[in-house]
C-alpha cells in the first residue's frame, strides 16, 4: 500500500522547528502524516521509522550517506537549501553548498526565489528534477498574520529584560563551536581551484576583522548606554563561551542563545548585526536594524542584509543611530525600492504561504509516485545494516570532546522540545489560521513527533 508519510528532520531547533511544524500541519491537512523532530534522533532511528518521503534541508556532502540509506529503504528525497537565500556568489555557493552526487539523488526541489532556482539549475549534479519556487516556511512566520505565534514569547522577553538591544553574531567560521582538527584546518581544504581557495581565505580573514571589531564594540556599547540592556545572541555554530566571558563585569550585557530569533527581534528596541540573515528578518518584521560595518568589502560581504539595514561605519555613528532609535527616530526608510527587493527575494510575502505551496507539491508527488519505492528486501536489509553502523559510530563520536557529533554541540543545535510545547505551538497556529482542526501531535520518543489528521470512523464500524 502506498505510504502517506513524510520525514521532516530539524537540524537547528531555534531556526527551523516552528516553520517546519507549520509545514507539518499543512501536510497533515493535505492527507500526509509527518514525522518531525531532531535530525540526529531521526537519522539514528531511521531504520525503525515509517518509510516515506524525506524532506532534506540541504544537499551537501555530509548528507550523502543518509541519502544512500534512504534510497536503500525506498524513500524518495525532496529538498531545499536552508542557506539558499544569502550567499557570496554563485561559484562559492555551488562549491560549499552543493555536492553533485547528493543533488543528483533528489527527486524534486523547492527554491526560495527565482534566483535560487537558477542557482540550482546551474549546479553540478543537477539532474533535471522539477524545481518549485515556493519560498521557505521560515519566511511565513515573518508575516503579520502569523507573527502572533510569538506574542507570549515577546511579552516574556520584555518582562525579563526590559528595554534591550539585540546584537546578533554570525562568526561560526572564525569562532567555531567545535574545535576538531578537521574543522579548523586550512580554509581552502578540498578546493582544487586556486582562485576559489584564495577567495575563501580572504573571506575568513575579513570575517575575523569584523569579529574582532565586535569584540571591541559590544562592551563599549554597554558602557556607553548603561541604562540599556544588551543581549548578544551568538550563531548556533559559534563558541558561546567567548561571548559569555566578554559579558562578565557588565551588568547590562548578556550572551544568550534561546529559542527562535524572531521574538527576540520583535521584543528588542533594535537589532545590530553584520551581514547576517537577521538583518533581513528584522527589516521584514518592521523593526529598527543597524549593520555595523567598520570594514567594507564588496567581494567578501553578503549584500542583502546590509542593504536592508541602516549602516554604521564606525562606533560613533553606531552610537548615534542607536540614540536616534531610542528617541523614536527612524534610521531606515522602508521605501518602495527596498520593499521590492524584499519581495523579489521572498516571493511568499504576498499571497499563499510557502508552507501551503510546499505541502501541495509534496501531496501531488505522493499521488503520482510509488511511495515507498519497491527496492527489494535485500536492499532494505543492507540499508538497515548501514543505518545501524552509522548510529553506532555517531554514538561513539558523541563522547569525543570537540567533535562535531559531540553531545554538547548536538544539544546546542537541538536542546530539546516536549509534546506539550509542540501541542501549544500547533494550537497557536490553528488560532491564527483556522486551518488545523482535527490535526494532532503525538510523541514517538525523545524529540520525535507525529503530526497527522485524526481518522474518523466510518458509519456502522466499531
Amino acid at each position: 500500500m502506498p505510504s502517506n508519510f513524510v520525514l521532516l528532520p530539524v537540524e537547528t531547533q531555534s531556526r527551523e522547528l516552528d516553520a517546519k511544524l507549520l509545514l507539518a500541519c499543512y501536510l497533515a491537512r493535505a492527507g500526509m502524516s509527518t514525522v518531525i523532530g531532531s535530525r540526529q534522533a531521526m537519522h539514528n532511528n531511521i531504520a525503525s521509522l515509517p518509510r516515506g518521503i524525506y524532506m532534506a534541508k540541504d544537499f551537501r556532502r555530509p548528507s550523502l550517506r543518509i541519502f544512500r540509506i534512504l534510497h536503500g529503504r525506498g524513500c524518495p528525497i525532496l529538498a531545499w537549501d536552508e542557506e539558499g537565500v544569502v550567499f557570496y556568489n554563485r561559484e562559492f555557493y555551488h562549491r560549499r553548498r552543493v555536492d553533485a552526487t547528493a543533488l543528483g539523488q533528489v527527486d524534486e526541489l523547492f527554491a526560495w526565489n527565482d534566483e535560487n532556482r537558477d542557482m540550482l539549475r546551474s549546479a553540478p549534479g543537477y539532474n533535471g528534477a522539477p524545481i518549485h519556487v515556493t519560498g521557505n516556511p521560515r519566511t511565513d512566520l515573518l508575516l503579520p498574520r502569523l507573527r502572533g505565534i510569538f506574542n507570549s514569547d515577546v511579552e516574556t522577553l520584555r518582562e525579563r529584560f526590559g528595554t534591550f538591544v539585540l546584537i546578533n553574531t554570525n562568526f561560526g567560521r572564525v569562532n567555531p563551536g567545535i574545535s576538531t582538527r578537521t574543522r579548523n584546518s586550512d580554509p581552502d581544504r578540498g578546493m582544487s581551484d586556486p582562485a576559489l581557495a584564495e577567495f575563501v581565505r580572504g573571506t575568513d580573514s575579513f570575517r575575523r576583522q569584523i569579529f574582532e571589531a565586535f569584540l571591541t564594540m559590544v562592551p563599549a556599547l554597554a558602557d556607553a548606554f548603561p541604562e540599556i540592556r544588551f543581549v548578544v545572541r551568538p550563531h548556533v555554530a559559534e563558541n558561546y563561551q567567548v561571548w559569555r566571558d566578554l559579558a562578565d563585569g557588565h551588568s547590562n550585557l548578556s550572551a544568550i542563545h534561546e529559542g527562535n530569533v524572531y521574538p527576540w527581534i520583535l521584543a528588542g528596541a533594535a537589532t545590530i548585526h553584520n551581514g547576517c540573515t537577521t538583518g533581513v528578518e528584522a527589516f521584514l518584521l518592521d523593526r529598527p536594524v543597524i549593520s555595523y560595518r567598520p570594514f567594507i568589502s564588496d567581494e567578501h560581504e553578503i549584500r542583502l542584509p546590509n542593504m536592508l539595514s541602516a549602516t554604521a561605519p564606525d562606533f560613533d555613528d553606531l552610537a548615534g543611530k542607536l540614540s536616534d532609535i531610542m528617541a523614536g527616530e527612524p534610521v531606515i526608510d522602508h521605501d518602495k525600492t527596498l520593499r521590492a527587493e524584499a519581495r523579489r527575494v521572498f516571493p511568499n510575502l504576498n499571497g499563499k504561504l510557502a508552507a501551503e505551496h510546499i505541502a501541495t507539491h509534496v501531496a501531488n508527488f505522493a499521488g503520482r509516485e510509488t511511495v515507498p519505492r519497491d527496492v527489494g528486501w535485500l536492499a532494505r536489509i543492507g540499508a538497515g545494516a548501514i543505518a545501524r553502523k552509522r548510529k553506532w559510530k555517531k554514538q561513539l563520536e558523541s563522547n569525543i570532546p570537540g567533535h562535531k557529533n559531540n553531545w554538547r554541540y548536538s544539544h546546542q543545535r537541538f536542546p530539546g522540545v516536549t509534546l506539550e510545547e509542540m501541542t501549544t505551538r500547533r494550537n497557536l497556529f490553528d488560532s491564527l489560521t483556522g486551518d488545523f482542526a482535527g490535526i494532532t501531535v503525538k510523541s514517538l520518543g525523545r524529540n520525535l513527533f507525529m503530526v497527522s489528521a485524526e481518522r474518523k470512523s466510518s458509519p456502522g464500524r466499531h
